[in-house]
């Protein structure tokens, strides 16, 4: 089985095949720490835009409550 692997300047370390079970990273502490703050980010994100629709939801549950409030006056 061929390998490609390499090793950039960084310490950064990969070696796979053409098979993605294959596949070892092993990242410099630079790198690791860059890809843990794009998963926290990310998480962020996923949480925002999450509570930013539940906020647009409620806000249109108010406007139709309100509209059927002043019907009934």
């Amino acid at each position: 089985m061929e390998y490609l692997e390499g090793k950039l300047k960084c310490g950064c370390y990969a070696k796979t095949t053409f098979n993605p079970a294959n596949y070892v990273l092993e990242l410099c502490p630079l790198h690791k720490a860059a890809l843990e703050m794009y998963e926290a980010l990310q998480v962020a994100l996923d949480f925002f835009t999450q509570y930013d629709i539940q906020q647009k939801v409620i806000s249109g549950i108010s406007l139709q409550l309100n509209e059927a409030l002043a019907e009934g006056k």
